[in-house]
């Protein structure tokens, strides 16, 4: 049966379309980097402690967030639980210094800038924050989040492409990727 996944790798036996999770998280982090901040806190869902589910992309966005820091600084954090909105607060009231949160995912750093206002703190006066996924409530958001721009639309279409090829016999790549872009925001 022709079959095509598209955004989350779950086999290398099954043809891929999506972007470069890894890279597009390198370059946002380089970002991060590049705007001044001394600490860095990735956030993220529970990555492997549950047999459920496939986590390739914020695994893949993790790994792209330590490619970029590499030993450039000691000030990376991961947070990675369900109380993430509670640790990036206690992260950011504990230590001094110019503070970041890079989110795997747009709806975490909404979260957690709707969890700091209520305390008091906003961005990018007190912190900064970068998503992932350019999600289109983004556009009601102020200030604008920065993001990463998934190109769910081209890699839906690539993907049906595929799978006709795919049906019709034709070889396909195990591996397709499409383009995705900083989405320079208010947040940093």
């Amino acid at each position: 049966t022709p079959l095509i996944v598209i955004g989350n790798k779950v086999s290398d036996e099954i043809p891929f379309v999506g972007i470069d999770e890894r890279r597009a998280a390198r370059e946002a982090t380089d970002k991060i980097l590049d705007s001044g901040y001394e600490r860095v806190v990735f956030v993220c869902p529970p990555l492997g402690e549950s047999k459920e589910g496939n986590n390739y992309t914020h695994e893949q966005r993790l790994e792209g967030f330590r490619d970029a820091m590499g030993s450039r600084f000691t000030g990376a954090q991961i947070i990675s639980s369900e109380s993430y909105e509670e640790e990036a607060t206690s992260i950011l009231e504990e230590r001094g210094g110019r503070t970041a949160f890079f989110c795997s995912g747009d709806i975490y750093a909404m979260d957690i800038m709707k969890y700091l206002k209520a305390r008091g703190k906003r961005a990018p006066k007190d912190y900064g924050i970068m998503g992932f996924d350019d999600i289109e409530l983004l556009e009601y958001l102020s200030p604008r989040l920065s993001t990463i721009y998934n190109s769910v639309e081209e890699v839906a279409k690539r993907a049906v492409e595929l799978l006709f090829d795919e049906m019709e016999g034709r070889e396909i790549a195990m591996e397709t990727y499409e383009r995705y872009r900083l989405v320079q925001g208010e947040t940093l």
